[in-house]
This record gives structure tokens, sequence and C-alpha cells, in this order.
């Protein structure tokens, strides 16, 4: 919620509710947890292995929550506090870290960049009151502290919104949907604007990390449907950035998602997000490649 400047920037769901979220293989449902993430109930103060940062493939977008990135380090009998939520960039997810991350005990913070539409989603997000994260050490919005409040405000919101699609609907008057300004970003932009001010939340999310006792590891993966040029150089400064600061890392290479294209993603290879076999086999390889190898890691 972003139409009014004074309220909440909400980076959860409702608690307690059930999601009907994305269909393209099949209806993804699920329930959220006390804090409104996709989570089992019962992790608040409590120690896991893992939280994990990231967009719509950390939340777990099309499938059941046995294939989610989540679910299946769980059926590898690790605890994780998944705080992926689809539609963000890397702003809300140094923002998502700030506000819920020391809720739980962690030794460990898996943060999944999303080459795809990072950029484009962080070129949005600076517009916003998602910025301050960046810009003040002790910036918070207390969403946890006030969380029967921001609940409140956000279940308003949405009964708002669905009158609203109601009236539309009953006047036969269709929605307006404009590109954001991210889809404005072109390489050019990128290269001298806003792969600086990734960096820059990059640094942030690894200082929030230490901040609370946590080891950043980085996932970077790419996708391919989407810019290229893009992705490359948004994994080509994460890359660095996870070199500069000796911190573990994998890429997932559109090289490889390409040849697997039709096993890997749903609707047969033409879907946006990943099968039930895709997210096990991606899962599998950052399971091999960037946690079992690992001493620290293993449950």
């Amino acid at each position: 919620q972003r139409h009014i400047d004074f309220s909440y920037h909400h980076l959860a769901n409702v608690p307690k509710s059930l999601i009907v979220y994305c269909k393209e293989d099949y209806w993804s449902i699920f329930k959220t947890d006390e804090i409104g993430f996709r989570n089992p109930l019962g992790q608040i103060n409590e120690d896991v292995d893992f939280i994990f940062l990231g967009d719509s493939f950390v939340e777990g977008a099309c499938v059941d929550d046995d294939f989610t990135f989540a679910g299946l380090f769980r059926k590898n009998n690790y605890k994780v506090f998944n705080l992926g939520r689809g539609g963000t960039g890397p702003l809300a997810q140094l923002a998502l870290l700030k506000e819920y991350g020391n809720l739980v005990k962690s030794k460990n913070i898996v943060w999944f960049v999303f080459t795809g539409n990072d950029l484009k989603n962080l070129r949005e997000e600076k517009g916003t009151k998602l910025i301050n994260y960046l810009e003040d050490i002790n910036f918070r919005q207390n969403l946890y502290k006030d969380r029967f409040e921001v609940s409140k405000v956000l279940i308003n919101f949405l009964e708002k919104e669905i009158k609203l699609k109601i009236k539309r609907d009953s006047t036969n008057v269709n929605y307006s949907y404009n590109h954001g300004y991210g889809e404005t970003l072109d390489l050019i932009e990128a290269k001298e604007k806003d792969v600086i001010l990734l960096e820059m939340v990059a640094r942030k999310i690894l200082r929030n990390s230490l901040n609370i006792a946590s080891k950043l590891k980085i996932v970077i993966l790419d996708h391919p449907g989407y810019n290229h040029d893009i992705q490359d150089i948004t994994s080509k400064t994460i890359s660095k950035f996870a070199k500069d600061e000796n911190l573990e890392f994998i890429h997932i290479k559109r090289s490889f998602l390409e040849k697997n294209v039709i096993n890997l993603y749903s609707n047969k290879g033409k879907g946006v997000h990943f099968s039930n076999k895709g997210y096990e086999t991606i899962n599998k390889i950052i399971l091999r490649d960037l946690i079992s190898k690992k001493d620290d890691f293993k449950p």
C-alpha cells in the first residue's frame, strides 16, 4: 500500500490468512504465519537454520508448500524462516531483513538475487518509503511491534480494493495497467545508476546480516525470458560484491536454464516460474554447491 504517504509500506500478507497465490500448472494456495509469511506457525523467537530473502521464486510462486525452496529445505531437516515475497526487489528485501530478521535466531541468511527483474524493482522501490531503509541506519516502520494495527490497516485496504473491483466490473470500466518506472530501465541507466544502488543495498544487507550474527550466502538466479544484458550486469555486480566480501555464492546461469527450460519451468517450459520438478532440481543444486558441503550448514 503506497497510496497514502503516512501509511505503512506493507511487506507481508495478512497474518494467519489463506492466500490464493497464482496458477501456472495449478493454483498455489497456502496459509500465512503469525506475521504474514509463508512459514509454519511457531517459529518466532526460535532457532532456525536459515533466513531466506528473495522474490516470488523464494516465496514459492505457483507451487504447493512442499515444492518451495523453503519446503524442500525442510524436507532435508533444515528449519527455514522464509521472508520471500513476490514482487519485491532488493530494497524491499533489505526492509524485510531489518523489520523481521531479528525475530528468529539464525546463523545463516540466503539471499536470492533474481537477475530477471531485481534492477527494475529497485528502480521503482527507490522512489518510495523503502529508500529510508538504505539512507537511515535507524529507520524502522515497527511492523512487528505494531503488527495488529498494521494488519488492520492492510485488511481495510484490501477490502476497499475488492469493493473498487466490484464497482469497476459493474460499470464495465477496465483497470488501467500502467508500466512502472522500472520498465524504463535500459542498459545505460542500469550501468550508470541502478547497479551502483544495487551494490549499496547489498552492502546494507550484509551489514544487517552481521548485526544479527548471521552469515550471508547468495544465490544468483537468471532466467531465459528476461533481458539478457540487464541480467548479465546484475549477476556481474553481485558476483563481484560476493567475491570482494569473501561471501559464498552460486550462480544459476541462464545457459543452464535455457538448455533445460521444458523440464524446469511450468506450463511445459512456457511459464514464468519453476514447475515442481524445476524447484526440486534447482534446490538440489543449491544444497549440493552452497549448503551441504559446508560444516556450518549441517542439520
